[in-house]
């Protein structure tokens, strides 16, 4: 057996001092930003669950597919820490930096200590571990409880390597309590942590196994055997109680995995142990060749420093530890998004694997034909040897120990740079953020009126959305059944929706609860559906319900989109609105011909400068009659909500329709115009300014001037407020909008000016105006109001790609008499 033993030296090593580094580094890591993001579903379960007596967290557990051990650990976690988004994650953040710890002592004692090293970096920056880190969830347990079951493992068997000559001249027997008793609570506390767990101690079993078989010369075979088996069996009695639960959970538990060709799905995976869940490469990148080659190199049989091969449990052992959990998934159709968090417990192998590939080249690189000079190490058992360190020979300035830096240097870069940019896109990007329950509840709060509802048309959701609301709107859980009852279903949401004016939806995993659509399907079709948008992997829509349209003005129009479709009147709720309500509005089409086409309906409210104040584009019926499925002659009753953003200013605007084809975005011509003009709406000014959450705002910074405050504002390429990475190219305007508080009452007409500026100073695009227009100077305004201005900044063609600082100021007309001037940011101009 050549796996390195530790030994005790005098004096901080520098391999303690880059351990505790690197465990710095997985701390930072970890707890950076871990209360940024909001809590979801699931997580939201962990936290009702941790504030149950430890008696009903069991009996609740056993109706779960995750055993109690965690919800345990949690409960008497919030008791001691509280129970805010920071504190209820920083368990899982503990049970991460614990596994990086581990993965290094692994590492040393089946390599040495460089690979170690090397390993726990690699686990300290990997993605995968840090997204579950801080997670309120039980894999960040159950993964530093498997690396502890294999670390038991390895001091198991190097104890007995250590005890037991190879021999066979030894004449007693001794077991090491230490790695006894990890084993055996590693395992307990795995099988009470996750059910999968069973296939890790098994995994452990066939390697401890073929560990006696191949020492089978040292003796004590049945000895070993019998103790083993006495280890399994006290881990049974220990789980005896939950085993019938268990099993029964097992057994009824649905496998809904995913048909997914086994090439595609091993690639899929091993991108998810590379770089996690927001992974910012796409399959086949050379960032993950670079994993994939580590990966080949780690598991090359390395001829060791000392001329032999390297054991072969060194390379077997994290090879079983990853591969089972693999197996588990595509074995037993659970190849599935949802399910492929499972495999977190397979990082820390392949962390280790990596950095053998790593750490064995950098040894065939030192004994390289180049060395410049080298000097004997002493025999394996001099006194001075150094177990765990490689060789019995030590290059000494060396061609062959500079390129195996070089090599190492260049082999963590490669490594670093995409889990960087990946961990730079996971703290920092909405686009892959968690489900945003808290910014939905704060939304709610913030601009809901009395008598609205709340629909969670999924179950599963109460207990996060309960953690973050707290307000007075009444929630409704739909469908109340499951599976839902059609009939019943449908009279519950038309029960409800008579009851309230406004409905505020979250739609999350209907395909389980809803699979047939009824609540979102009925609401679609007869309410005046405003907006509907993904927060996660969540959908928030926002209902007008039903009202008489008997009072409503029927205004004919019978203007022909494309000579293929006609719109032959439409009815509004009204000619008025207050900013931040919804205006409703009925369309009727008349299919010309059968259109081919999927077309999508539009509706914008325009200023005085045909800036878009406010926007809604849906297919007809909100997608459930779609125009490509129409007939020649036939009639379309299309609903549409049009929410007016809360700080829309007071005034008179344009409300237009039509239609564009979803795929080109090219609008149907109504004669020599692209919309058709449906009259003007007023806007007034609502009796309380908005609350800052209303807005939705892109960016909440704020900046105090001289008597107004800049709230926060949004920047995207006009037109692409859905997708505001869609990248800004020289010729574009890039839209802003600018939301403004009066502190005091104004006493001069404010005008603001936004620049582009580079290096020192140097202006490449400007614009300049009355905060929101002229037709409403601030002069205009009261104190306190909340006012939202809708300006564009054209990038001149001149304007060569880079980053660039978007500064602004506020001035009365003259931009070189600017005030405080502030820096909202930088602005990418793309190629």
């Amino acid at each position: 057996m050549t796996m390195s033993v530790s030994s005790s030296r005098r004096g901080i090593q520098p391999a303690t001092v880059l351990l505790w580094i690197i465990l710095a580094l997985a701390t930072f890591l970890r707890f950076f930003r871990i209360g940024s993001q909001s809590l979801w579903a699931d997580e939201g379960n962990s936290v009702v669950m941790a504030h149950r007596s430890l008696a009903e967290i069991t009996v609740a557990a056993a109706a779960d597919i995750h055993p109690p051990l965690y919800y345990w650990l949690l409960s008497l976690w919030v008791r001691i820490f509280g129970d805010s988004e920071i504190a209820l994650r920083a368990l899982s953040a503990v049970w991460g930096i614990l596994t990086v710890w581990l993965v290094y002592q692994v590492g040393s004692r089946l390599v040495d200590r460089r690979t170690g090293l090397v390993a726990a970096l690699f686990a300290a920056i990997n993605p995968f571990l840090i997204y579950y880190s801080q997670e309120v969830r039980m894999y960040a347990q159950v993964t530093a409880l498997a690396a502890l079951l294999f670390y038991g493992l390895v001091r198991f068997i190097l104890h007995e390597s250590v005890i037991l000559p190879p021999d066979g001249t030894g004449t007693r027997m001794a077991f090491s309590g230490l790695a006894t008793a990890i084993v055996v609570g590693a395992s307990i506390a795995g099988l009470y942590t996750h059910y999968t767990f069973l296939v890790l101690i098994l995994a452990v079993t066939a390697l401890y196994l073929l560990w006696v078989y191949d020492s089978r010369r040292r003796g004590f075979v049945r000895v070993r055997l019998l103790h083993w088996a006495m280890l399994m069996i006290v881990i049974a009695l220990f789980y005896l109680p939950w085993a019938s639960t268990a099993v029964q959970q097992l057994l009824t538990w649905p496998r809904s995995g995913e048909n997914v060709p086994l090439g595609q799905a091993l690639s899929q995976i091993g991108r998810l142990l590379a770089l996690g869940p927001v992974a910012q490469v796409e399959l086949g990148s050379p960032w993950l060749v670079v994993f994939l080659g580590l990966f080949i190199l780690g598991l090359w049989p390395w001829v060791r420093p000392n001329g032999r091969r390297a054991h072969w449990l060194t390379w077997l052992m994290p090879l079983v530890w990853l591969t089972a959990p693999v197996v588990l998934i595509l074995a037993n159709g659970l190849y599935k998004e949802a399910y492929l968090k499972f495999l977190l417990v397979a990082v820390p192998p392949f962390c280790l694997i990596m950095a053998r590939g790593v750490t064995g080249f950098m040894e065939a690189l030192e004994r390289g034909s180049w060395a410049a000079r080298r000097t004997p190490s002493p025999p394996s058992d001099h006194p001075t040897a150094r177990p765990g360190r490689p060789g019995n020979e030590q290059p000494l300035h060396s061609l062959g120990s500079w390129l195996a830096h070089l090599w190492l240097v260049a082999a963590l870069v490669l490594v670093a740079v995409p889990s960087a940019q990946t961990l730079a896109a996971y703290y920092f990007d909405p686009a892959v953020a968690r489900d945003d329950y808290r910014g939905m509840a704060a939304y709610v709060a913030a601009a809901a009126k009395p008598g609205d509802a709340i629909i969670l048309d999924a179950p599963g959701q109460e207990e996060v959305f309960d953690y973050y609301y707290d307000g007075p709107l009444t929630v409704y859980g739909l469908p109340e059944q499951r599976p839902p009852d059609p009939a019943a279903t449908i009279d519950r949401v038309k029960a409800i929706a008579s009851q309230h004016p406004h409905l505020y939806g979250l739609f999350w995993a209907t395909g389980e609860s809803d699979p047939d659509r009824l609540v979102e399907g009925w609401l679609d079709t007869h309410a005046y559906k405003a907006a509907d948008t993904w927060r996660g992997n969540v959908r928030f829509v926002i209902y007008a319900t039903p009202q008489s349209t008997v009072d409503w003005p029927v205004q004919p129009s019978n203007a022909t989109l494309g000579e293929q479709i006609t719109l032959q009147q439409y009815a509004l709720s009204s000619e008025e609105v207050t900013s931040g309500d919804l205006l409703q509005l009925q369309l009727q089409w008349l299919a010309q011909v059968a259109p081919t086409v999927e077309y999508t309906v539009f509706v914008q409210l325009l200023d005085g400068r045909n800036q878009v104040v406010a926007q809604r584009d849906a297919a007809p019926v909100s997608s459930e009659r779609p125009t490509n499925i129409w007939q020649a002659g036939e009639t379309i009753l299309d609903n549409h909500g049009l929410l007016v953003p809360p700080g829309t200013a007071p005034g008179d605007y344009r409300l237009i329709a039509g239609m564009y084809d979803a795929q080109t975005g090219q609008r149907l011509k109504a004669g020599d115009m692209d919309s058709i003009e449906l009259g003007t709406i007023r806007v007034s000014r609502p009796a309380q300014p908005p609350l800052p959450a209303a807005l939705g705002m892109q960016s909440a910074d704020s900046f105090t001037f001289d008597e107004i405050t800049l709230l926060g504002h949004d920047r995207y390429k006009r037109g692409f407020r859905h997708d505001p990475t869609e990248p800004l190219r020289a010729t574009d305007p890039l839209h802003l909008t600018l939301y403004w508080r009066t502190d005091t009452q104004p006493t001069t007409a404010w005008w603001f000016t936004a620049r582009l500026v580079r290096g020192n100073d140097q202006e490449v695009a400007a614009v300049s105006g009355p905060l929101v227009s002229e037709l409403y100077p601030t002069l205009n305004w009261q104190q306190g109001e909340v006012v939202r201005g809708e300006h564009d900044l054209l990038i001149p063609d001149y304007v060569t790609p880079g980053r660039y600082q978007l500064q602004l100021f506020l001035h009365t007309g003259n931009p070189a008499a600017g005030i405080d001037r502030v820096n909202l940011g930088t602005v990418v101009i793309a190629e």
